[in-house]
C-alpha cells in the first residue's frame, strides 16, 4: 500500500531530478564527444547557411550520418531565432534543456510501471537510483545520438506496456525513430523483441503490425536524407558498408574485447562499475528470462566484437541501469537471503553503501557544475563575454584554439569574428605576436604551462592568469580517484594593456 507520505517523498524525489536535471543542463556545455557537435550541430548548420561542405567532417561526403538528428536541430534553431535567441552558447544549451525534458519525462514514465512489479520495499530505492546515479543525468541532457537513441528505444517498452490503440504499429514506429539515431540499437530491439516471441506468446501475432511501423519511419529516414544530402541515399547502408565492412571504424583505434568492462568499472568508479557488472551477471545466471537480459546482452556483444570501441557506444542502454541494479540485487538477496541475515555481513553491507553513496555524491556536484570535455567552450563563451565588440589576438600553441579544439576540423558554430587565432611554433614568437591595438591572450593546455620554460616566458612578458577552462577543485578531486582528463584542461592568459 502507497501511503501518502511515500506519495509526497516521490513528488520530492522528482522535482529534486528536476532541479538537478536544469543546473546540469545549463551548465554542462561543450559535448563529451566531438561526433556530438560536429555531426550534429555543425551539419545543421549547413542547411542554415553557416558552414559550406567543405567545413564538415569527413562523414558528410561519405553520406553516413542519418540526418534526422541534425534536421531536428536545424528546426529547433530556426525557431530559436525566429524569436530572437541568436547567441550560439544559448542555443546550444536549449538542445540539452529539451534533451533533459524530454529523457525526464521517459524515465518517469519508465519507472512508473517498473516499479510496481518490484517488491514494495525497494520502489523508493528503484526511484532513487533512476533519478540520481551520478552519471545518467550528465547523459541525458546530452544532445547526442546515444543519448536519444536510448531514450527512444526506452519510450518503445513504454508504448508496449500501454494500452493505447494499435500500439504495436507504434511500438514500431518509435523503434523505428530509435534505429534512425542511432543504428546499433537494432541490437537492442532484436534481442527485445526475440523475448517478447518467447515469453509473451499472445503478443506474437501483433509483431507484424511493429515491423510495419518500423518500415514507415525508415522510409521517412530515407526522404528526410534525400532532403539532407541532395540524392537519394540510404544512409544505414553506407554506413555499414563503410564503417563495418571496409574497417574505416577502426582507423580511430581498437581495443581489446574486454575493453568495456574495465571501462565500465574505472568510468563509472570502481565500487559503483562493480556493483553494475555484479548485478548484471546475476540476472543472467539467476534469471536469464529478464527482459533486461536480452536487451543489454546481444547490444553488449555486438559491441565487443567490433574492433573500434568507445564508451559511449554503451550510452543507449543507460538508462536500463537503475532497474539492472535493483533486480540483480533482489536477485542476490533471495539466492543468498540466509546470508544476509548476518550481522557481520549487514554491517558490511552498510559499510559499502556508505561508500558508493559518497563516491555517487562527489559524481553528481561534478557533473552538476562541470562543462563537458576539457571546457574549451567555458573559455570562449568568456573571451566573447569579457571582451564583446572588442578584437582579441588569441595565441595559441597547437591542439590548444578553444575556437578549433578538434584541428584541423572547423568549429564555425561558436567562431567569434572579433577574435584572430595564431598559432605559436616557438617561444621566441609570442612577443613578436603581441598587438599593441587588441586584446592580447594566450591559450596552452596544463601540460603545456607546467613546462618551466614556457611559464617563465609568460611570467617575463607579463601575463597573468584570467581563467581555466575547468576549476582546479574539479581537476584535484578527479586526481584523487584517479578519474577523467587533467593534462588538456586549457589555462587562458592575458597582457594588462599597459604590458601590451
Amino acid at each position: 500500500m502507497i501511503t501518502n507520505q511515500k506519495i509526497l517523498t516521490m513528488r520530492l524525489l522528482f522535482i529534486g531530478a528536476v532541479l538537478l536535471y536544469i543546473f546540469t543542463a545549463i551548465n554542462s556545455s561543450g559535448y563529451f564527444h566531438p561526433d556530438e557537435h560536429y555531426q550534429i550541430i555543425e551539419f545543421a548548420e549547413l542547411k542554415a547557411g553557416n558552414n559550406t561542405r567543405g567545413d564538415l567532417a569527413w562523414e558528410y561526403n561519405a553520406e553516413i550520418r542519418p540526418a534526422i538528428q541534425p534536421t531536428l536541430c536545424y528546426i529547433i534553431f530556426r525557431v530559436c531565432r525566429a524569436i530572437g535567441i541568436n547567441d550560439p552558447y544559448c542555443l546550444a544549451m536549449v538542445l540539452r534543456l529539451i534533451t533533459a525534458g524530454f529523457s525526464l519525462l521517459t524515465i518517469s514514465l519508465f519507472a512508473k510501471f517498473n516499479k510496481k512489479s518490484l517488491p514494495y520495499k525497494y520502489q523508493l530505492t528503484y526511484l532513487l537510483l533512476t533519478y540520481f546515479i551520478w552519471f545518467i543525468p550528465f547523459v541525458n541532457v546530452r544532445y547526442s545520438s546515444e543519448s536519444w537513441a536510448g531514450l527512444l528505444f526506452m519510450q518503445a517498452i513504454i508504448v508496449f506496456n500501454s494500452k493505447i490503440r494499435f500500439k504495436y504499429f507504434f511500438m514500431g514506429c518509435v523503434l523505428g525513430f530509435s534505429f534512425l539515431f542511432r543504428f546499433q540499437t537494432a541490437l537492442m530491439a532484436l534481442g527485445w523483441v526475440s523475448w517478447i516471441f518467447m515469453y509473451h506468446k499472445a503478443e506474437r501475432k501483433s509483431l507484424p503490425y511493429s515491423i510495419i511501423g518500423i518500415l514507415v519511419i525508415i522510409i521517412l529516414g530515407s526522404f528526410i536524407d534525400q532532403w539532407f544530402y541532395g540524392n537519394y541515399v540510404l544512409t544505414f547502408v553506407n554506413y555499414f558498408k563503410i564503417n563495418v565492412i571496409q574497417g574505416v571504424a577502426s582507423l580511430f583505434g581498437v581495443s581489446p574485447w574486454y575493453y568495456y568492462f574495465t571501462e565500465i568499472v574505472t568510468n563509472s568508479i570502481i565500487p559503483i562499475g562493480f556493483c553494475l557488472l555484479i548485478s548484471l551477471v546475476a540476472l543472467i545466471i539467476l534469471k536469464p528470462q529478464n527482459m533486461l537480459v536480452w536487451i543489454i546482452v546481444p547490444f553488449l556483444i555486438g559491441h565487443i566484437l567490433i574492433p573500434h570501441k568507445e564508451l559511449r557506444f554503451l550510452f543507449p542502454v543507460i538508462n536500463f541501469i537503475p532497474l539492472l541494479v535493483i533486480s540483480g540485487f533482489i536477485m542476490i538477496n533471495e539466492k543468498f537471503s540466509v546470508s544476509f541475515q548476518n550481522k557481520s555481513v549487514r554491517i558490511g553491507s552498510a559499510v559499502i553503501f556508505c561508500i558508493i553513496l559518497f563516491f555517487n555524491g562527489i559524481g553528481l556536484v561534478i557533473n552538476l557544475t562541470a562543462s563537458s570535455g576539457n571546457g574549451s567552450e567555458k573559455l570562449t563563451q568568456y573571451i566573447d563575454q569579457t571582451f564583446k565588440n572588442r578584437h582579441v589576438n588569441l595565441l595559441y600553441i597547437l591542439y590548444t584554439n578553444p575556437y578549433q579544439p578538434f584541428y584541423p576540423l572547423k568549429q564555425g558554430f561558436y567562431q567569434n569574428k572579433n577574435v584572430q587565432s595564431h598559432q605559436i611554433q616557438k617561444l621566441m614568437d609570442i612577443k613578436e605576436q603581441l598587438s599593441k591595438l587588441n586584446i592580447n591572450l594566450f591559450v596552452a593546455s596544463k601540460a603545456d604551462v607546467d613546462v618551466p620554460d614556457l611559464k617563465e616566458k609568460l611570467a617575463e612578458l607579463g601575463f597573468k592568469v584570467v581563467k581555466q577552462s575547468i576549476p582546479q577543485w574539479i581537476i584535484n578531486i578527479k586526481n584523487c580517484f584517479r578519474y577523467g582528463l587533467t593534462d588538456d584542461t586549457l589555462i587562458l592568459y592575458q597582457l594588462p594593456v599597459k604590458n601590451n
